[in-house]
């Protein structure tokens, strides 16, 4: 565990994705597409989740890179811990400030610490890796009236990225609905 946060802390971004448990987190969220799937196809397919992985912790990097940051672990059940790290300033409630924090999970798992989820918040925007790929099956499965074989998932996957977004409906609290009820009648 301490190895992949290091890494993680000093910026070895690659020596980070190495300790991803890619195998793992394929096998819980496609559940029969990976099953029969060959040897092959499951290779592609951690090769592809392993360059996302990689690109979206590249992009996001400068939030962190050089910042002193605060970490905090939260026990979540066994042999499972959730790491979050931030900014020190991720605080900040400026009116252009936006929190950021990595959050992984790491599992151990045969004596072997790995990680098993990794997600981001950065301001409102909240990552959610578990619900990417089942969206995906899904959407694939209404295209081709059957479930997608893992070569199938693998070639759209770059399309299915562009396309498949996680809608959420954000309520306001009773104080924003005042205020905007406020603005109605002001006008």
């Amino acid at each position: 565990m301490l190895s992949a946060h290091a890494a993680f802390v000093e910026g070895r971004l690659e020596a980070m994705a190495e300790s991803f448990d890619y195998e793992g987190l394929l096998a819980g969220q496609l559940g029969p597409v990976w099953e029969k799937a060959g040897p092959d196809d499951r290779r592609r397919a951690v090769e592809q989740l392993h360059t996302m992985m990689v690109t979206t912790t590249q992009r996001l990097w400068p939030n962190l890179e050089g910042k002193p940051l605060t970490t905090r672990v939260h026990h979540d059940k066994d042999d499972s811990y959730w790491v979050i790290v931030s900014p020190a300033d991720s605080g900040a409630t400026g009116e252009n400030s936006k929190r950021f924090e990595w959050q992984y999970r790491v599992v151990r798992n045969n004596g072997v610490w790995r990680v098993a989820q990794r997600e981001f918040i950065l301001g409102k925007h909240r990552s959610n890796t578990r619900r990417f790929y089942p969206m995906a099956v899904n959407q694939l499965r209404k295209q081709y009236g059957r479930d997608p074989t893992l070569s199938e998932l693998v070639a759209n996957v770059p399309s299915l990225i562009k396309s498949t977004r996680i809608r959420t409906i954000s309520i306001p609290s009773r104080k924003e609905l005042q205020k905007m009820g406020s603005k109605q009648r002001n006008k």
